[in-house]
């Protein structure tokens, strides 16, 4: 990957300090090369490597930046909204991969093709189409065409799908590969049919941003239809932290519109996105699919007090349930669980 030292210069230059890097995944293999390419470039600055994030790798992951006290965030690759509360600088991934894969297995397209693509990567697009238009293949809309092409891997390959009709390509490295998206809006229905069924929702939070965007539609939606819902604030979804809530009948997921659905066969309730859940309860699904929700507005805030109170009955109360009010007041542990403060002066 090719570095814009000029740009990363001024960056570093603008925010001095601890400088953190990120890696979308498809180019996550390359993150100790670039990291001692700029060690090189910039001996008087230190970086550090976010192994981890609980986002998907195209969203900027502010929050664990601010835990290990950095002046800036550097991100490399695709990435899905370039802002942040720090500093922030993009450096994106330019494709320049071979078009003879594609050249190969034109037949395997449909007579309209619609090429997707990043604003970083406009002039391969341009290439691509024109390999098409050659080969007497309509460039058409991603709404009107019966085939994508997405130039590059690691992308979310539900965000590209639109119906079950329409065939899915990536091109990248690995050459031209197709992904069946009938497969996948088959099980998606599977568990759309289950929303009308289900009575308390809980409400998974891993975009704060965008939680407090749709949060209002996502609580009328529900409430419109007699359902309760319950705000659960996670890190990474996974079937131990999901397991802890067993009162709820089903999951729905707010976070990036790239973000991979965890597998639902392994989980104890079935995780499902605003989208989902909107089709399932209006019942009206003309088999068009997509990741984004947009939603309406509803004034309806009344709920079941019945599966309300399903928190309520629980037999776990908490520790020591018959103490009553404060024996003794500690001071407790300040910082993160890595290294608290107490720690860092031993």
């Amino acid at each position: 990957m090719e570095l814009d030292l000029e740009k990363i210069q001024e960056f570093i230059a603008a925010n001095p300090g601890t400088i953190a890097l990120e890696f979308h995944s498809s180019i996550v293999t390359q993150g100790i090369s670039i990291l001692q390419m700029l060690e090189t470039a910039f001996p008087d600055t230190k970086f550090v490597i976010i192994g981890e994030s609980p986002f998907p790798s195209c969203c900027v992951d502010y929050i664990s930046a601010k835990h290990i006290t950095t002046s800036g965030i550097i991100h490399f690759g695709h990435i899905c909204v370039p802002a942040s509360p720090i500093p922030m600088l993009h450096i994106p991934e330019i494709h320049s991969f071979s078009l003879e894969p594609l050249k190969e297995k034109l037949d395997d397209l449909s007579e309209s093709v619609h090429v997707h693509a990043d604003q970083h990567n406009e002039a391969m697009k341009h290439q691509v189409e024109q390999v098409l238009q050659e080969a007497n293949k309509t460039v058409a809309s991603i709404e009107e065409a019966k085939s994508i092409v997405y130039l590059g891997e690691g992308y979310s390959i539900p965000s590209l799908i639109r119906n079950s009709h329409q065939e899915v390509f990536t091109l990248g490295e690995q050459g031209l590969q197709k992904h069946n998206p009938y497969v996948f809006i088959s099980k998606r229905y599977h568990y759309i049919s289950q929303v009308k069924d289900s009575e308390v929702f809980g409400i998974l939070i891993l975009s704060i941003p965008l939680y407090n965007q749709v949060s209002k539609k996502i609580k009328g939606l529900l409430a419109s239809h007699n359902k309760s819902a319950y705000p659960i604030y996670l890190g990474k979804i996974n079937t131990l932290k999901l397991g802890n809530f067993s009162e709820v009948d089903m999951f729905v997921v707010v976070g990036c519109p790239h973000l991979e659905l965890p597998d639902n066969s392994e989980l104890y309730k079935p995780v499902i996105t605003p989208f989902e859940l909107e089709v399932g309860l209006k019942g009206n699904w003309d088999g068009t699919y997509s990741t984004e929700f947009e939603g309406m507005e509803y004034n309806q805030t009344s709920r079941n007090a019945k599966v309300a109170d399903r928190f309520t009955d629980r037999d776990f109360k908490g520790l020591e349930p018959s103490v009553e009010g404060v024996k003794e007041i500690e001071e407790g542990y300040n910082g993160i669980a890595q290294v608290y403060h107490s720690e860092l002066n031993n």
